[in-house]
């Protein structure tokens, strides 16, 4: 895959073609980009992407799960203990 995120405009790109992405999403992707290759906690996820502590962890699972299917299923990575992760090679 060839895949590009601009973080300006937080647009997703697959081999120069954009992606459609919900504003949860975007921002999801934002922040473990922004942290890529390292473990993002869940917690800190929910804090940033929801801007609130109340979203139940399967919203989360969820959201990760359709962007997952949006940029490939190997692409985040995900920790019981540690969070999620971005990988980038």
């Amino acid at each position: 895959h060839t895949i590009t995120f601009d973080f300006m405009t937080t647009t997703l790109y697959n081999k120069e073609r954009e992606v459609s992405l919900s504003e949860i999403e975007k921002k999801l992707l934002y922040v473990l980009a922004k942290n890529r290759n390292h473990f993002v906690p869940s917690s800190s996820i929910i804090e940033y992407v929801w801007e609130n502590d109340l979203i139940h962890t399967n919203t989360l699972r969820t959201t990760i799960k359709r962007l997952r299917s949006k940029i490939g299923d190997n692409a985040i990575v995900s920790s019981r203990t540690f969070g999620y992760k971005l990988i980038i090679q």
